[in-house]
C-alpha cells in the first residue's frame, strides 16, 4: 500500500490479541477509577503495552518518523 501512494513503508505490525486484553483490562480500571468505588491495580494501559511484542514494533516505526521529521526539518 505505501508503494502505491509513494511513501516509505514504516513497517508490519501483527493483529496482537493481547494488546486487545490490556485495552479491555484497563477501561474496566478507568471506569471503576471514575466511579470511585474502588482502587485500581496501579497498573496501567502503558505498563502492559510496554511488556507486548508490540511495543518494539512501534519503537521501530516511531524511530523512523522521528529519523524523517529530523531530516525535514535540517
Amino acid at each position: 500500500m505505501a508503494e502505491e501512494f509513494g511513501i516509505r513503508f514504516l513497517g508490519r505490525a501483527p493483529i496482537d490479541p493481547n494488546f486487545v486484553l490490556a485495552i479491555e483490562r484497563n477501561q474496566g480500571n478507568q471506569i471503576r477509577e471514575e466511579e470511585n468505588k474502588t482502587e485500581t491495580s496501579g497498573t496501567t494501559i502503558v505498563d502492559e503495552y510496554k511488556q507486548l511484542a508490540l511495543y518494539d514494533i512501534f519503537q521501530g516505526i516511531v524511530a523512523k518518523v522521528v529519523q524523517a521529521e529530523s531530516a525535514v526539518q535540517n
